[in-house]
């Protein structure tokens, strides 16, 4: 519902709950006041009911943007590590293929464990370095806040084995 349909709706109300008012007052019966007074009753409760909605409205619309953009952050955050940690393990493949083409020579010189070690040095750094990265970026929420959840007993328990600093 937009705002002007909102406020036609308000600005309706608020008109015939001063048409009930105004008509009651030319009412000479007993029982019609009374029945008049309970339909302003009711009218005036549905009218706060209504702006009660209205704000309950305004507040889930506000937190399902401020979700929105949590995740659109969080998209963008996880795009620039994976590509980091794709150009980081490049780099580090380069490094060795740098090593073994570029400069044959020195690899050559080295002994037979040294070119197999540094081989599995750099291709296990580029590919742990990935795993870590890409793991840590795509953990679920719950998984990320898995301390937030834990029973208030359990974290005041925690909190008391935790070493106090200073002394």
């Amino acid at each position: 519902m937009s705002s002007e349909d909102s406020d036609r709706s308000e600005a309706s109300i608020g008109a015939v709950l001063e048409d009930i008012k105004e008509n009651a007052k030319s009412v000479k019966t007993g029982d019609e006041v009374a029945s008049l007074k309970e339909r302003i009753d009711a009218l005036e409760l549905m009218y706060e009911e209504f702006g009660q909605a209205r704000e309950l409205q305004i507040a889930l619309h506000d937190y399902v943007r401020d979700l929105k953009e949590e995740l659109a952050d969080l998209r963008n955050f996880r795009l620039w590590i994976t590509t980091f940690s794709f150009v980081m393990s490049l780099g580090l493949y380069f490094l060795l293929f740098n090593c073994m083409v570029m400069h044959p020579q020195w690899f050559v010189a080295l002994d037979g464990h040294l070119q197999v070690s540094l081989i599995a040095a750099i291709g296990g750094g580029a590919v742990l370095l990935m795993s870590l990265l890409l793991r840590g970026v795509y953990r679920s929420r719950h998984e990320r806040n898995h301390g937030e959840m834990l029973p208030e007993a359990v974290k005041i328990g925690l909190e008391a084995l935790r070493p106090q600093g200073g002394a």
